[in-house]
């Protein structure tokens, strides 16, 4: 699991003897203040973070310095690079030059200690030419990322329940995130998008908000758990019940031919507290690192685990409005109905739609194809 301790002396740093030593320690601690914050998907326009951000998501550009300015060029700089694939090699003058985003690489892995390439690659970089460098990256393909986001709700209800939204290719996280703040921007739409707190007027936006996210992020999945909360403490069920689902999701993944070990494991979880937060992800983490060895042959490896403030990111937002349509779904008994509940069924109706079956299909069944399933316990 990757861990940015900003304002700590790191093991083995010298005692700070005089005021060069101690602005370069400042200085240090700031880097990994905003390199923790990219990877918690809170960029700021330096290199640094939008090189972190890439790092954390794609080994492969741990890996090569031209994968990761690749990467970094059709992420960061895709109008530029759609004229470089185009044949326009004059872009190449404007576009942020390959050992610049390299050192910034470097100043990350050597400097902190974060994302570091394989051992491989660390010790050919020290003998091999650039050339050769790719061509061994090349024979040894990298594990790649699962990112999943959570969100609970119904812990003072008569259901517990977890909602997450999966995403098997991290480049849709950011692509999708951006044109959601662009579009929000566009429309002067300036609050976060919560199931508890949508009002009747928000409702168009709320309904647009998933349209884009689906439209952006095209291979994202859903999946849900639940259990009865009668003679349940909440916040003790509930890293069992998160581990539970990330579990059978991913064994859910990899029956659907979505996903193929090994995987580094992304988990980002809607923040609620922060002693109750670390307590649940250390409790999940430590779940999940026994089923990596028991149940998928040490081909799960943890990245990151951490508890989020929902503002950082559309992911969790969306997390958030699928667990509130789930749980509003299930406990919707006859009667009439309003804006949630419209909501609600527009969103699950969504996801029924992107798998083939109908919304009462999802509902009763559980399971829809490789896009949906729901856990009972």
């Amino acid at each position: 699991m990757v861990q940015v301790e900003s304002g700590q002396m790191e093991h083995g740093e010298a005692p700070l003897h005089d005021d060069a030593e101690r602005r370069r320690f400042e200085r240090k601690a700031k880097e990994r203040e905003r390199i923790q914050k990219a990877i918690d998907g809170h960029l700021d326009n330096s290199r640094l973070s939008k090189v972190s951000s890439i790092l954390s998501r794609f080994q492969e550009a741990r890996d090569s310095d031209i994968t990761l300015a690749r990467l970094y060029w059709e992420e960061f700089e895709p109008a530029l690079y759609a004229r470089l694939r185009a044949g326009d090699d004059s872009v190449l003058y404007d576009l942020t030059r390959s050992v610049t985003l390299s050192r910034v690489r470097a100043r990350i892995q050597n400097s902190h200690g974060l994302f570091v390439a394989r051992p491989e690659i660390r010790a050919a970089r020290k003998r091999l030419s650039e050339e050769e460098r790719e061509r061994l990256a090349l024979e040894l393909p990298p594990a790649p990322v699962l990112t999943v986001y959570a969100d609970e709700t119904g812990k003072t209800g008569k259901v517990l329940l977890v909602g997450s939204v999966w995403v098997p290719t991290p480049r849709e996280t950011s692509v999708a995130t951006r044109a959601v703040a662009q579009w929000k921007d566009a429309v002067g739409f300036a609050r976060e998008f919560h199931f508890t707190e949508m009002r009747r007027d928000d409702l168009p936006y709320f309904i647009k908000f998933v349209e884009l996210m689906l439209e952006m992020a095209p291979t994202v999945s859903f999946k849900s758990i639940q259990v009865p909360r009668e003679g349940l403490r909440a916040d003790a069920a509930l890293p069992r019940l998160i581990s539970a689902l990330i579990v059978r999701g991913i064994e859910h993944e990899i029956d659907s031919r979505r996903i193929t070990l090994p995987r580094e494991l992304l988990l980002f979880k809607d923040q609620d507290g922060e002693g109750a937060d670390k307590l649940c992800l250390a409790e999940v983490e430590q779940h999940l690192e026994h089923a990596s060895l028991a149940r998928f042959e040490k081909q799960l490896a943890i990245q990151r685990m951490t508890a989020v403030p929902s503002e950082t990111g559309a992911f969790v937002q969306l997390a958030d409005l699928y667990a509130g349509s789930l749980q509003r779904v299930a406990l919707r008994e006859g009667g009439g109905s309003n804006h949630k509940d419209e909501f609600a069924d527009f969103l699950l109706s969504q996801v029924a739609r992107m798998a083939g079956v109908s919304l009462t299909d999802m509902i009763q069944l559980g399971e829809a194809g490789d896009l949906s399933v729901q856990f009972h316990l």
